[in-house]
């Protein structure tokens, strides 16, 4: 009888997360990355569907469009052409995936730690870091990755403690999906020859000449048939594309960090991890030391390690092969489940300290968690700019590190002076922000130009982002975010 009221009670949240997220959707601007993310999707159909050979070519080709592809796809199923729906049925379909894993992740912890309440701990503690939530719904390539990830863990997980051919499809697909969205899910296949060799290890030949081969066979034939950038000369692109990435130096752009302004080229070695330890819930990252020197100094299991192991071996691929370092650390938020089981086990080894200690280890869990809560709640729909205790939340972080370094305030901003200023035609200049971002705002608000000269504008919008000071035009509005301008619109009108 208790199970089945569990059971009612999960499917209860689960179904309240959903709708709850389904109508958040609308609330978020739009991000610098988005229409560029949507391109890839656009020239990836356009190759596939009417031969144009526009992708041989394209700069980004080397980025996978699995994901991309399916938003495209469903803008064509659906017919939407107008701007504002198009990124609203974005945002909608990025966050359904991102609900997909999280419902992932309960059952991945479910079945790694025993028990349902461990299982809803992982998927809370996914779901209340506040940049992820936010950025799962306009931010497709690093969530639609991280998703990816953890729905791969998932299967790979199955396969893992139970190697039979149909596990084995289920994990070959969701491995090569989640290397078609980003080349890092190569990282998933050390489930799959954990498994190989563990089966050689012990002489069970029958699963490698049965489960193992069709793993193999299947992610390599939909990692190829999902990445078109690769047919043709399968493995010499995907080489050139693993070279592209682990070099990355496409974009030159400057970042804040520790106050200074620096090259996105020359980020020290310390960038990544710095920002993943300043904008991580404080308790997941007190944890993670204890689980990971645990899983180190102790007895440990194969999944331990792996979790441990690739947070860490991520940051030291970035470390040796120093790519373009920017916008945080958004490109690797799919080492965060990973911190998140990690700290799991940091937690399940405090639980067998004495009661006194674990019960407040748990309060302290509870108050860290209901004040991260609190900020996502009265900064929506700007929680991404959160930074932990470690800096001094906002304040302590203004001016040192960028905030929202993708503008995607400025849809507050344009929705405000659209509601001040009646003119059928507005101009706009953005400091740092693209003409999109004036493209899809509601009908009613349409109405602005975006301009390419400060002086030609008539209000002017800028995230602080590359500037040491703000424009000295008079400020009109303001998005703040815990007593941190975020975002300011001036006025340039005499």
């Amino acid at each position: 009888m208790l199970s089945k009221h569990i059971s009612a009670l999960l499917i209860l949240l689960a179904a309240v997360f959903l709708v709850l997220g389904i109508r958040l959707a609308d609330d978020y601007g739009l991000g610098w990355d988005e229409p560029v993310a949507r391109m890839g999707g656009i020239i990836t159909h356009r190759y596939v569907v009417e031969g144009d050979q526009a992708l041989v070519t394209y700069r980004d080709r080397y980025y996978g469009p699995a994901f991309e592809g399916i938003l495209y796809a469903l803008e064509k199923i659906t017919g939407t052409t107008d701007p504002y729906t198009i990124f609203a049925l974005r945002h909608t379909a990025t966050f359904f995936l991102f609900f997909i894993s999280v419902i992932t992740m309960y059952f991945l912890t479910k079945g790694i730690f025993g028990t349902w309440w461990w299982g809803l701990a992982g998927a809370v503690l996914l779901v209340l870091h506040p940049r992820i939530f936010a950025e799962s719904f306009y931010n497709s390539k690093d969530i639609g990755f991280l998703a990816s990830w953890v729905i791969g863990i998932f299967f790979g997980y199955r396969y893992y403690t139970k190697p039979t051919v149909g596990r084995a499809v289920c994990f070959g697909v969701a491995a090569a999906f989640a290397t078609d969205i980003r080349i890092m899910g190569v990282l998933l296949h050390s489930i799959g020859i954990a498994v190989g060799v563990r089966s050689f290890m012990r002489k069970k030949y029958e699963v490698l000449r049965s489960s193992f081969i069709v793993y193999v066979f299947i992610s390599i034939v939909f990692t190829i048939l999902w990445w078109p950038t690769l047919w043709g000369n399968p493995l010499v692109r995907f080489i050139e594309a693993a070279r592209f990435m682990a070099t990355f130096k496409a974009y030159k752009m400057d970042i804040l960090y520790m106050g200074k302004f620096l090259s996105s080229l020359d980020a020290p070695w310390h960038y990544l991890p710095v920002w993943v330890g300043i904008t991580t819930p404080l308790s997941i990252v007190a944890l993670w030391f204890v689980g990971a020197w645990k899983a180190l100094v102790n007895k440990r299991t194969f999944w331990q390690l792996f979790f441990v192991i690739i947070p860490v071996c991520v940051i030291v691929l970035v470390v040796v092969f120093r790519p373009a370092l920017y916008d945080g650390w958004r490109q690797f938020y799919f080492i965060y489940p990973c911190m998140v089981i990690t700290a799991l086990f940091g937690l399940q080894w405090v639980f067998r300290l004495s009661r006194k200690i674990h019960v407040i280890v748990v309060i302290l869990i509870i108050v860290n968690m209901s004040a991260i809560l609190s900020f996502s709640i009265r900064n929506h729909p700007h929680q991404y700019v959160y930074f932990n205790e470690i800096i001094g939340g906002m304040k302590g972080a203004e001016g040192r590190f960028d905030l929202d370094y993708w503008g995607v305030s400025y849809r507050k901003g344009l929705e405000y002076i659209a509601s001040i200023d009646s003119r059928p035609t507005i101009k706009a200049f953005f400091a740092f922000g693209i003409g999109a971002h004036a493209d899809v705002l509601r009908v009613q608000h349409r109405r602005f130009v975006p301009v390419k000269r400060l002086e030609e504008a008539d209000y002017v919008l800028s995230n602080f982002r590359w500037q040491k000071q703000k424009p000295p035009l008079s400020n009109i509005y303001d998005v703040w975010v815990d007593g941190v301008s975020i975002m300011g619109a001036y006025t340039n009108m005499k």
